[in-house]
C-alpha cells in the first residue's frame, strides 16, 4: 500500500502541466525551433490509478487497430479464437497476472480464476460497445475494464537565443488518438487507516 502511494506521487510529480522543455544549448540554432511530440498518458494513469489496488494495462493501439478489435469484439461469432481479440486478452492477462503476483500474491490465483472464461472478453466487449468502462463486484474487489484513450500532439516552438531564451511563438498540431485495454481492482469499501 505504501508503494503505491509513493508510486502515486511520484506520477503526480511527472504531469504537472503544458511544458516544453528546449533542447540543450549546442543544438539549439538561432532562428528555428523545436519540435515536441507529447501526449496526456501521465494524466490518464493517474485517473485510472486513482483507489486501485491494481491497474493491468493491455496494447496501446492506433485508431485502426482499435477499429478493428472493436468490429471483432461486435461480431456476434466473435470470440478468443478471433487474432486480435485473442492477442489483446493476452497482453491483458499477463499484465493482470504480473501486477496482481507483484501488489497481491496472496489474492492472485483467486481474482484471476474470477476473470477466467468469458468475464473479461464480455466485459471487454460492453466496454467497447457502450463507450464506457464495465465494473462489475468480484469478492471485495471492485473490477473495471475499459479503454483509456490517450490524445497526441506535437509542438512546434520557435525560439531565440540571445541573452537568455526568448519564446517567439508555438503551433500545435493535434495527433490521432490512441487506446489501451486495461482492467482496474479497486476495494469496493475503502480500507481506513487506525491512527
Amino acid at each position: 500500500m505504501i508503494l503505491a502511494l509513493a508510486g502515486a506521487a511520484l506520477l503526480a510529480s511527472f504531469s504537472g502541466g503544458h511544458q516544453v522543455t528546449p533542447p540543450p544549448a549546442e543544438h539549439f540554432r538561432p532562428g528555428e525551433g523545436w519540435l515536441a511530440t507529447e501526449s496526456n498518458a501521465l494524466l490518464v494513469h493517474r485517473r485510472l490509478s486513482a483507489g486501485a489496488v491494481v491497474l493491468a494495462l493491455g496494447t496501446e493501439m492506433d485508431v485502426m487497430v482499435y477499429r478493428g478489435l472493436v468490429e471483432e469484439l461486435m461480431s456476434p461469432d466473435s470470440g478468443v479464437g478471433d487474432d486480435a481479440v485473442a492477442e489483446e486478452l493476452l497482453a491483458l492477462r499477463a499484465a493482470l497476472k504480473a501486477e496482481l503476483v507483484r501488489r497481491l500474491p496472496a489474492e492472485a490465483e483467486r481474482v484471476l480464476h474470477g476473470l477466467a472464461g468469458e468475464k473479461l472478453l464480455d466485459s471487454l466487449r460492453r466496454a467497447a460497445f457502450t463507450d464506457a468502462p464495465a465494473s462489475f463486484g468480484l469478492d471485495e474487489f471492485r473490477v473495471e475494464v475499459g479503454f483509456a484513450t490517450y490524445s497526441h500532439w506535437r509542438t512546434l516552438v520557435r525560439a531565440d537565443q540571445g541573452e537568455g531564451l526568448r519564446h517567439k511563438g508555438e503551433r500545435t498540431v493535434v495527433l490521432p488518438q490512441t487506446k489501451q485495454a486495461y482492467v482496474k481492482l479497486s476495494f469496493r469499501v475503502p480500507l481506513r487507516a487506525n491512527f
